[in-house]
């Protein structure tokens, strides 16, 4: 997207790759109002995550929003071919992130371990990206079966010194489309009573928080997917390809 007419003179045209990165850059900044709430770790999956509601919030609780700082955010699907990327981004979470992730201490070598297999398994995983460096990971999984249906989970990790920007929200947003688009009707997340700005993200995506015991589970009703849901869910998919090709040229 640009004039309608080129100058006389002037820098040479982007490559693919960055035209492809400037309009999902406008995608990201359009469809995300400022303060809305973002996660910095959730727990092991349970079943469930939601969709965006817009609804708005005062950005408390530790909670993140997106911004005009921050305009090299990208949001794209992950693939094996970016594993490397992956593990990278687990060995870099502090200790406290894993333990919300995880619900217990997890070592350099076990978040190695789960990184590596991450890709390969069941459901979904998308990235976002701050400056090309994976800084933040959405997981959509089945609850209970081989493939996504109506029953999923969400999990999300935010690296501690980019939160505050929006990376959980539009991982968030994207985990949420892409599972009402996959069948899936209620989202779960499971989450620590002091994780609050995975809290902060689940209620922003309009989940219903519930405690259940040591944790608190959150469930997220998606609507059924549209035509015009399916239709962005192409295009999103298919940025995602050429992005994920044209990673690190």
């Amino acid at each position: 997207m640009g004039p309608a007419h080129a100058p006389a003179a002037g820098p040479p045209p982007a490559r693919p790759a960055e035209r492809c990165r400037a309009l999902l850059h406008c995608t990201i900044r359009v469809t995300e109002p400022e303060n809305r709430p973002d996660a910095a770790g959730a727990a092991t999956p349970a079943g469930g995550g939601g969709r965006d509601q817009g609804r708005p919030n005062d950005n408390k609780n530790g909670a993140d929003t997106m911004s005009d700082s921050n305009p090299d955010c990208v949001i794209r699907r992950l693939w094996p071919s970016d594993r490397e990327a992956v593990q990278a981004h687990f060995r870099r979470l502090d200790g406290a992130s894993r333990f919300q992730r995880f619900f217990g201490a997890v070592s350099d070598d076990g978040a190695a371990a789960y990184a590596a297999r991450s890709l390969t398994g069941a459901g979904l995983v998308y990235g976002a990206f701050a400056g090309g460096t994976l800084r933040g990971l959405g997981e959509l999984r089945p609850a209970g079966g081989a493939r996504l249906g109506p029953e999923a989970e969400a999990a999300f990790t935010i690296e501690a010194p980019f939160r505050g920007r929006g990376l959980g929200t539009a991982l968030g947003r994207r985990v949420a489309e892409a599972g009402r688009n996959a069948g899936v009707r209620r989202l779960h997340m499971r989450v620590l009573p002091g994780n609050r700005p995975m809290r902060a993200l689940a209620r922003g995506l309009g989940a219903e928080l519930r405690n259940a015991g040591r944790e608190t589970h959150a469930v997220l009703a998606l609507a059924p997917a549209t035509m015009l849901s399916l239709w962005h869910e192409g295009w999103n998919g298919l940025f995602d390809a050429v992005l994920a090709m044209t990673a690190g040229r």
